[in-house]
């Protein structure tokens, strides 16, 4: 990615125009990375942040729905500006216990 690109990008533009960012590309590329950065800036400039792998949302919003409080969890979700889906387990930022 170009250094123009991942500047502009760190002045947080895209969340005050509400827009969405998706970084496509091979393993071992840097998305993750960026994404991380992105959203510690952003906590930095006092914004919320949720961060978590595909996997581990679609399990969070699939146990809303079932204990019937999805449109609550989709609620609270569109008042976080910053919400970061990530492709692969390898992103968590710290290790968790085996369930």
């Amino acid at each position: 990615m170009r250094k123009q690109v991942v500047e502009h990008l760190g002045q947080l533009d895209f969340l005050h125009g509400r827009e969405n960012i998706v970084m496509l590309g091979p393993p071992g590329t840097g998305k993750t990375h960026l994404a991380i950065a992105l959203g510690i800036r952003a906590c930095l400039a006092g914004q919320r942040v949720a961060f978590a792998t595909a996997t581990e949302w679609v399990a969070k919003l699939g146990e809303a729905k079932r204990q019937g409080k999805l449109e609550a969890e989709l609620r609270r979700l569109g008042f976080v500006p910053l919400i970061v889906v990530d492709e692969s387990a390898t992103s968590r930022l710290t290790p968790r216990p085996p369930t």
